[in-house]
Parts: C-alpha cells; structure tokens; sequence
C-alpha cells in the first residue's frame, strides 16, 4: 500500500496534461468562433495561452444578406429601371412584427438589404413606379456551420419578375367629403382598381380635391405628386400637399393664401412643362384661373371666367396648351388662355360629361374622368368622347407622369 501511493502525482500530472490539450484544441485542432455578421472570435494564439499557430473553423452565421432583383420581363433579362420602393415586413419569428423601407439607392432593378436575421419570414412588397405592386413571402436562409472565415454571411437572392414595360397612372379619390385614396389608374384596364394607400381623411373638409405631376427634374427619381386639399368654407384654409405616389402619404403639405383671393375651392391642377403651376378656381363669383406658388403656396388670380362651370377639370398639352373642360349648359371644350384666362371654345363634347375628376394628358391623349375614365378628341370641331368602361368610385383627381 505505501508503495503504490507514490505513482499518484505522475498520475495526476498526467491528467493535468490531457485536459489541457483538450482545452486548447476542438475535435478539428481548432477554437476559432464567428460572432453574429461573420467576425473573427479570439484565435489560439491570444485565446488559449501557450497554444500558438491554431487557425480553426467557423462557428454559426446567422445573418443574412437579401439581394432582391426587379425584372421588366423574366430574370435574367431586363431590368427595371424606373424608381422603386422595396418593404419588408416581418410575419414570424418576432413577438412583433418589423418593417424595413428601401428605396433605389443601389442599382437599377435591385435591392440589397445586409443583416436580417436567418431563420425569420418576410412579405416583401415591391412597387415600382407607376406599375402594379407584387409581394412574395420568403423565409430567409437557416444558419449554418461550415462557412469559411472569408464569409461574412450567408446569401439569398429572391426574383421579382414582369413587371410591365408601360407606366400607369394615377387617380385619388375625396367627391362628396370622402376620404382620399391613391390608386394606380391604367387607361387600358381603368376597371382593374389597385388602391395604393390612403392619402387623409375627409374630416374638416381635407379631401384631395384635384392632383398633378410636376415635370420630373431627375429621370432616374420619382415626379413629385402634388395635389390640393380642402375647401375654404369659413376660411378653414386649403392646403397644397406633395403625395408619396409608392404609399398614399403625405409628404409635405404649405397653406394656400386662398381665403385673400375669395377663392373656395379647387377642383383640378396643371403643370405646364416648365414647372409653373396653374389651378381652376371656383370663386365666390366668376370662376378663374389662377397660378399657385408650389413652393410658398401663394396664389395670384390671373383673371376670370365670363361663366361659371359645372365641373373644371384642366391640363396642359405637350406643347403647353391649356385645355378646360366643364358643362354650362352643355358640355364643352376649351383653351384658356394662361395670361388672362380668356377661354376659346374647341368643340361641343359628344357627351354630357362634367369631368369632376379632372383632366390629363398622357402619350399625347386627353384623358377625363367622372365616374368612368374617358379619352376627348382635342381636334377643332370634333369633341368626341369615348368610354373606357371603368374607372374610380368618387375620383376627385387623376395624374399622369410628365
């Protein structure tokens, strides 16, 4: 018994150095860890002491980095190159839901979105400008364990595709004190409604009442959305606002000088191509013409009509010719002359139609609205008025990009 209880310190030395040769290396020779987004832990140079020239192996990764590609047609082919608006909106694996905005900041016809969480579901909604939205459920990449070290993070790319080669337009609602809604407008479906989002509520009189595009100064953002609020009952104020044409939002919003001018209400706007901003303005008197200061809000009336008009709906041609078109008596065709306001009669319309949800060109056609969207011929003499045979509930506005 004496005997054998000397072996007992090499014993335990012994064991002393198995553990320690555990500790410093894994069942691959390794000890290097990857945190969250792919960096590098302690190697075993600084984090085991005495255990130098260990490289290793990663441990889990769980981000993820989403690229998103925006087809005209199918992947591979065309990109979109208009302005886009990418969301993504947590639906598991959150106690709440989450969501992400990413506008055109990268490329055309792509999104990059760096360090979502693996393992999570997303709708993601693409809308591009002036074409139907399309949204996808995608489930991101689960973590996993053998990434090498020159990888920060896992990678998934989802495919939006065919979206259409034509810009649509754009039409709002708010007749009668409705709330107002931004809808896409296409003149070769108008039945087909895609309501985008909602813009205000009709509380106080806040309706939008008429809206336009201002000439577009980038070709690779936007147009800006403008649009008129309100109706100066009891000089409560009207409002010019800019609209967000992906949501329905408002952006900004500068009061009208429009109590001063003894101007009530506005029921379409106009752009000429040179950003100058004309309104059809319902008096208390003879209507007018009026121009509108988008950035101020100041309104200047530029002279009067000799008539008052049962709907005053007016665009701007091509080649800044300001049409009107409204009933008095019967439905007419008109110019207006942008100095004075003097009006030269085009055409008699073949249609009783009043056009309360305004007027706009698009590829060189007149458009009109008021309960159905309709085409006008401009020509002198011809007035004809033709049904698409579907439009907007209550459309109080429609716009086309310029």
């Amino acid at each position: 018994m004496k005997k054998s209880l000397n072996f007992i310190p090499v014993i335990i030395a012994l064991l002393a150095l198995m553990l320690f040769a555990f500790a410093g290396c894994g069942d691959d020779g390794s000890t290097t860890v990857v945190t969250p987004g792919g960096a590098t832990g302690p190697t075993g140079a600084t984090g085991i002491t005495g255990i130098t020239g260990v490289t290793g192996v990663t441990g889990p990764v769980d981000l993820v980095d989403l690229t998103i590609d925006i087809w005209e047609g199918a992947a591979g082919g065309t990109r979109v190159s208009d302005p886009f608006r990418v969301t993504l909106v947590r639906t598991i694996g959150s106690a709440e839901s989450e969501e992400i905005e990413v506008s055109d900041t990268t490329a055309e016809g792509q999104a990059v979105i760096t360090d979502l969480p693996s393992e999570a579901d997303y709708d993601i909604t693409v809308v591009v400008f002036g074409r139907i939205p399309q949204t996808q459920h995608v489930k991101t990449v689960e973590a996993t364990t053998s990434i090498s070290s020159s990888q920060t993070n896992t990678q998934q790319t989802v495919n939006f595709e065919n979206f259409g080669p034509n810009a649509l337009g754009y039409a709002c609602t708010g007749q009668g004190g409705s709330d107002s809604y931004l809808y896409l407008l296409d003149p070769n479906n108008p039945g087909n409604t895609n309501q985008i989002g909602f813009i205000t509520a009709a509380e106080y009189y806040d309706s939008v009442s008429g809206m336009a595009f201002a000439p577009a100064a980038d070709p690779n953002s936007a147009p800006t959305l403008y649009g008129v609020t309100g109706r100066d009952t009891g000089n409560s104020g009207m409002s010019l606002i800019t609209i967000d044409p992906f949501t329905g939002k408002i952006l900004t919003e500068t009061l009208m000088s429009c109590s001063t001018a003894n101007i009530y209400a506005i029921p379409d706007i106009s752009f000429d191509s040179n950003g100058n901003l004309y309104g059809y303005m319902k008096m208390y008197g003879p209507d007018a013409l009026g121009r509108i200061n988008a950035t101020t809000g100041a309104v200047t009336v530029v002279g009067n009509m000799a008539q008052n008009w049962s709907g005053a709906g007016i665009a701007f041609d091509p080649n800044d010719v300001l049409y009107h078109a409204g009933c008095n008596g019967n439905s007419n065709l008109g110019i207006l002359d942008v100095t004075n306001a003097n009006r030269t009669d085009v055409a008699m319309l073949t249609q009783d139609v009043h056009f309360t949800g305004g007027l706009d060109f698009y590829n060189g056609t007149l458009y009109g609205h008021e309960n159905l969207l309709y085409t006008i011929n401009t020509a002198v003499g011809n007035g004809t008025v033709t049904s698409l045979n579907g439009g907007i509930h209550y459309c109080s506005g429609i716009a086309f990009p310029k």
